[in-house]
């Protein structure tokens, strides 16, 4: 076995590979950016490597990696998921310096890190796949030929795309244009390509994902299938397994298409073959040739370690088991994350005060998370990974129901809102759950209930926005004049401050009768650092409630920023492709 490896990774995915290294009898390093310097999961490693740079970057400079893995006689590097995890440059570079990439073979990574050149090979191979182009696709005229057969709506897909990102959807030729540019950036910004293809997109599709493991030996078995149906942005929210809601022959058709995609690419090491199900049709999607997010699922109801076993495959062990695993009882999985559900899954940061899990039978919490624990604005959202396991779908709900409830996570914003009322919805219930459910169905009635307090540090949620502040002449009191946020709502505020030399200044808010009236101007800010992708109105448009303003990169993911009122644009005080600080003001609207 592998005397020293380096993880190429931070959060909770490093402390997982940690302790499997650990449990194995590794030595671990770890990389980490100047940011990273102190988090408890980069100290949990045996030894811990700096690398300069900025904070993403630092995660992401696989030649400065390579180089202190050889300065350390490092013989492995695990990459995780994310970061350089599908970056077949990395994997080769690791290969030709004599260091063991922890994943399969680069050239495997290559032809599947693109899925244009994914979905040519496997057509080929018959493999059943969602209609598509198999190239390419820059012109108008192409996408308005290809709705012609196929009909709106269209997936606007990148190449080399994954985790939501680079996932656009036309609705309607008016949309063409801006959804190829749209995703088109995103491709060159995330993935270094700028190539996008076309896909035919289906709204009540189910999103399973087969987990397979392949040794250098030419043997391949699946551990089941997870559904991944729960999802907003086209990210994950909620997985399962088993899939519970389609027939056993189309699981027999999944688990026999999955083994025939890795024989037919020769792939070897753990991974995934995602697939939707629509009208008990399979179709292909994707091939990620890494660990998932979502794996624990599948090691809850199938008793196998699947980051060890990564590791034991890497090392050139063979498979331990000689024939597919079929899981026993049922597993669910919930991605805790650092993002408020009631304003569209805006992600936020700041210090973490209690982080208090909960504790049951057959539950595992797996996270990097702690009191006092900052969340940067630079990484994913992702704060921890609720997993639980029941004898059957039914009794894991009512475990996940209880322990969702004692999960208390304090100051700052995180999904668990959601989820506490997501677990009582019927079609989750009853898994009839699709891709496009959550966001066209579920969200628009869940944010009609946002508790009026949703500031996890004060009494009242207040967004603090100074407007004026004039200081009256007279001898005993100054008046200050703000404009302040409570609950959505803008009002004129008159605070009135003593100006007793003998005893520090001291102020007294006028009574609520005095600040009672809401302006007639909405100002629309930010709330986390970030880049303005997109400005989608211009000075003097009519706008309505609900309707996208901007769009706002932070944290690893775009939001949009939409009118809480009918109004007309004042002015905008942003440009695309800015970067803005907190409670920057972006926009005012004149409310009509």
């Amino acid at each position: 076995m592998f005397k020293k490896v380096l993880i190429a990774n931070r959060g909770e995915i490093a402390v997982r590979l940690i302790t499997a290294c650990k449990e194995l009898g590794i030595k671990t390093y770890i990389i980490h950016s100047k940011v990273d310097e102190k988090a408890s999961f980069v100290n949990y490693a045996d030894h811990k490597i700096l690398i300069e740079g900025a904070p993403i970057e630092a995660y992401l400079n696989y030649e400065a990696i390579i180089n202190q893995a050889k300065k350390h006689d490092i013989e492995a590097i695990h990459p995780g998921y994310g970061f350089l995890s599908e970056n077949h440059h990395f994997a080769k570079a690791c290969h030709d310096n004599g260091i063991t990439f922890i994943g399969p073979n680069y050239e495997v990574i290559r032809q599947m890190g693109s899925k244009i050149e994914a979905r040519s090979i496997l057509a080929k191979a018959n493999v059943p796949m969602v209609p598509g182009l198999t190239k390419a696709v820059e012109d108008i005229d192409e996408v308005k030929t290809f709705a012609s057969q196929y009909k709106y709506p269209i997936a606007c897909k990148a190449s080399g795309g994954g985790g939501g990102r680079g996932f656009a959807i036309i609705n309607n030729d008016s949309e063409i244009a801006d959804c190829l540019k749209k995703t088109a950036s995103e491709s060159l910004r995330y993935f270094g390509v700028k190539d996008i293809y076309l896909e035919k997109y289906f709204a009540k599709a189910k999103h399973i994902e087969v987990q397979i493991m392949a040794d250098n030996y030419g043997n391949v078995i699946t551990l089941g299938e997870r559904d991944c149906s729960t999802q907003r942005r086209h990210q994950k929210l909620i997985e399962e397994s088993p899939a519970s809601s389609i027939n056993p022959k189309v699981r027999e058709k999944l688990h026999a298409t999955a083994l025939k995609i890795a024989k037919s690419i020769n792939y070897n090491n753990i991974g995934t073959i995602e697939f939707l199900v629509a009208d008990d049709e399979i179709y292909f999607l994707e091939v990620n040739s890494r660990i998932q997010v979502e794996h624990p699922v599948t090691e809850v109801t199938t008793g196998i370690d699947i980051a060890k076993e990564q590791i034991k495959l890497s090392f050139g062990e063979k498979l331990s088991f000689n024939e597919n695993i079929k899981p026993k009882g049922h597993g669910l999985e919930f991605r805790i994350t650092a993002e408020n559900p009631y304003e569209n899954f805006m992600p936020n940061f700041g210090m973490i005060e209690k982080f208090h899990p909960p504790s049951q039978p057959f539950l595992r919490v797996d996270t990097h998370c702690h009191d006092n624990f900052e969340v940067l604005p630079f990484y994913d959202s992702l704060l921890a990974k609720l997993i639980v396991w029941g004898a059957d779908r039914n009794e894991a709900i009512n475990k996940a129901r209880l322990a969702l409830k004692n999960f208390s996570i304090t100051g700052i914003n995180t999904s668990l809102d959601f989820f506490n009322t997501f677990i009582d919805d019927e079609l989750f219930k009853t898994d009839k759950v699709y891709t496009a459910y959550v966001e066209n169905i579920f969200m628009p009635d869940f944010k009609k209930h946002k508790p009026a307090i949703t500031d996890t540090k004060n009494n009242l949620a207040i967004e603090k926005k100074l407007m004026t502040n004039v200081n009256s002449d007279q001898s005993n009191q100054a008046t200050d004049k703000y404009r302040i946020k409570v609950n959505e709502e803008w009002f004129d505020v008159e605070i009135v401050t003593s100006k007793n030399n003998s005893k520090p200044r001291q102020k007294t808010i006028l009574p609520k009768k005095n600040y009672a009236v809401k302006t007639d101007t909405e100002i629309i800010t930010v709330k986390m650092p970030g880049l303005i992708k997109s400005i989608l109105v211009k000075e003097g448009d009519s706008v309505t409630a609900g309707q996208k303003l901007l769009t706002v990169e932070a944290m690893k993911m775009e939001s949009d920023i939409v009118a809480s009122h009918n109004g007309c644009v004042t002015e905008i005080m942003v440009k695309a492709n800015q970067t803005v600080q907190s409670n920057t003001t972006l926009m005012t609207i004149k409310i009509s």
